[in-house]
């Protein structure tokens, strides 16, 4: 997609002061368009520094491991089923897996 990872955004905005701790991120109620956006909003308002870092490239002509392409896919996944992803994974995927115990 070319827009950065939300992990990288995350750490560069601890390292700037932006956010006080790893923990105190993950913590926060985020939607998943809420991180989306966050990773996107950085991408326009810090695009030499999303270079110079190698988060972002103009989409089509790069590959780079994205975690915030699945949390795309999620809400892609939520739209068009009407379901979300954790009701979707507990009544379609989990079922279906092995258990050891």
């Amino acid at each position: 997609s070319g827009i950065p990872d939300f992990f990288g955004v995350l750490f560069l905005g601890i390292d700037q002061g932006k956010y006080k701790s790893f923990v105190h991120l993950i913590e926060m109620p985020w939607t998943l368009t809420e991180i989306v956006d966050l990773a996107s909003n950085f991408q326009h308002a810090h695009l030499s520094e999303c270079q110079k870092y190698n988060f972002c490239f103009e989409p089509g002509t790069s590959y780079k491991y994205s975690n915030t392409d699945y949390i795309i896919l999620a809400i892609l996944v939520e739209k068009l089923t009407g379901e979300s992803v954790v009701d979707l994974f507990n009544s379609v995927v989990y079922p279906h897996l092995p258990s050891d115990g």
